[in-house]
């Protein structure tokens, strides 16, 4: 019994880890949208258009700027979410 469950517990594990990724990008791109530094680096009148997971954050592509926002993990001991902080860097204008 005790070997099944190891073994049941084996094949979930990977499934877990493929979700961790999925949900802290979501999180991360959430916090991007919704932070009141956005408006600072975008014109209002900007429509975006894509966002792009590229090394050490995201990549902002609207209709007139390119805005690049890294993200800087915090250390932790914890199993969880990271935690982070965005930074900002100026836009380039299109």
């Amino acid at each position: 019994m005790k070997k099944i469950i190891a073994l049941l517990i084996i094949a979930i594990s990977p499934a877990f880890a493929i979700l961790a990724p999925l949900h802290q990008s979501v999180k991360e791109i959430d916090s991007i949208l919704t932070s009141p530094q956005l408006p600072e680096y975008l014109p209002s009148a900007a429509q975006i258009t894509e966002i792009t997971k590229v090394e050490g954050g995201y990549l902002i592509i609207s209709t007139t700027h390119l805005l690049r926002v890294k993200v800087e993990y915090k250390k932790s001991s914890m199993v969880g979410p990271r935690k982070y902080t965005l930074c900002f860097e100026k836009a380039i204008a299109l």
